[in-house]
């Protein structure tokens, strides 16, 4: 083997393993994952150059490649079985495809056998395998964006790559079967591979950009994003305190009413007395119940300010805490309920005026977990329009972060997440475990 086969080798290793590692969530961080990341690819390095040395055309053998993976995917990444497994059988026919397939194009290119080519000069096979490495890694990508989330960053950018490859494979093979006015047949294969190698590596580099700008966008819409929440919070504070003016306003008040309505049943006026209480009565109950202390900080300054968004949109609000949820961060409870009480506001504003806007929160307390439960009215059947619960808003790159936020927190406390439709009703159930 020369070096050029060496090298080819490393390409080969690091496509198969970054194809695993770009379809997975990470189980390491930092120098223990570049260790082994490298790991993974020293181990395909060795076994593909083992292979290359007992023979020169790998067919069925290169299954053992996704067996590799395989073994990698299950020792550095997290995921679930079934889909390592999925991935790793992907990676099989994906080698074979890719290999029969350079293999075959080229055939017809030049009316050579599969048994000829394979035994051809060593300047065809750098060729063959940087090309296979373009289709293969192509492939990779295309597989990848089958997989992930519908109108994702991340799936339009593994197509954008799966695409360019492709286009690059068939181009380069297109640019294989023109003369250049070359006879030297190395020569040919030398420009050929060159113009190869250098659409590669343009290509990877343009890949390199479009993750930094975007990453860059996705950093100011966050921004963005904080900026709006610090901005709701902050409203948040100032009806916080104009309900307490409120409070202080009617008490002040209170004490005047109270002697007029002492008038009126001293001097006998018990028709007067009673109409003037019917108006005291309506008038207190236009001021929503406050919430007592619930032992967490969070869940007051959630139930306070859902009853009074409520109240001014005119939905009913009831809540009942049953225990006291002290054992979950109040940062992480009071966010999560900010962004239910949001979504099930929204889903109410919605519902026509003439029937029932209610919200409703259940919060019980057990040994081991806290469960929340959510329910609040509907126009149409969610999980019919909008089964991924993603933000229904015209400008969404803006949004959306909510439920993110919600399963963010939930993962931290290993909690779950259900939900479920009782005629009008959406009904969101929660647990998070007190362990995390």
């Amino acid at each position: 083997m020369k070096l050029g086969d060496y090298l080819i080798n490393v390409l080969s290793a690091v496509i198969a393993i970054e194809y695993m590692d770009h379809g997975f969530p990470k189980k390491y961080s930092g120098r223990m994952r570049l260790l082994c990341f490298l790991a993974g690819c020293c181990v395909y390095f060795l076994v593909v150059t083992g292979i290359n040395m007992v023979t020169e055309f790998e067919s069925v053998i290169g299954l053992i490649y996704g067996l590799l993976v395989i073994g990698y995917g299950f020792a550095a990444l997290k995921g679930k079985p079934g889909d390592i497994l999925l991935y790793g059988i992907l990676w099989m026919v994906i080698v074979l495809i890719g290999t029969y397939a350079v293999y075959g194009v080229v055939g017809l290119m030049t009316g050579r056998d599969l048994q000829d080519l394979v035994v051809s000069e060593w300047e065809f096979r750098y060729y063959a395998s940087l090309s296979a490495a373009a289709l293969k890694f192509s492939m990779g990508r295309m597989a990848a964006g089958i997989y992930r989330k519908k109108g994702s960053a991340d799936k339009i950018e593994d197509w954008m790559i799966a695409i360019s490859f492709l286009v690059m494979f068939f181009l380069i093979h297109g640019i294989f079967s023109l003369e250049f006015g070359v006879t030297d047949q190395r020569l040919h294969y030398y420009l050929t591979t060159g113009i190869m190698s250098g659409m590669f590596g343009l290509i990877l580099l343009l890949e390199l950009c479009y993750q930094r700008l975007w990453k860059y966008r996705e950093e100011n819409v966050k921004l963005s994003y904080q900026k709006d929440l610090e901005a709701r919070q902050q409203r948040s504070t100032e009806e916080l305190y104009r309900m307490v003016r409120e409070v202080n306003q009617v008490r002040h008040d209170m004490r005047g009413k109270l002697d007029v309505l002492y008038c009126l049943l001293d001097k006998g006026n018990e028709k007067e007395a009673r109409a003037y209480m019917e108006d005291l009565y309506g008038a207190v109950c236009r001021y929503s119940e406050l919430p007592e202390d619930t032992g967490n900080a969070g869940v007051n300054a959630a139930l306070i300010r859902a009853s009074q968004e409520c109240r001014d949109q005119g939905i009913r609000f009831h809540f009942s805490v049953l225990g006291s949820p002290e054992k979950i961060d109040s940062m992480d409870i009071g966010m999560l309920l900010y962004h239910l009480f949001q979504n099930g506001i929204e889903a109410c504003m919605e519902v026509n005026p003439e029937k029932e806007r209610r919200l409703e929160l259940v919060v019980l307390e057990r040994k081991d977990e806290t469960e929340l439960q959510v329910v609040n009215s509907i126009r149409h059947s969610v999980l019919l329009e909008n089964p991924d619960l993603e933000s229904q808003k015209e400008d969404r790159e803006y949004h959306g972060f909510g439920m993110t936020d919600i399963y963010r927190i939930i993962r931290k406390y290993h909690g779950e997440y259900g939900c479920r439709e009782e005629e009008d009703y959406f009904v969101q159930t929660i647990i998070l475990k007190h362990d995390a």
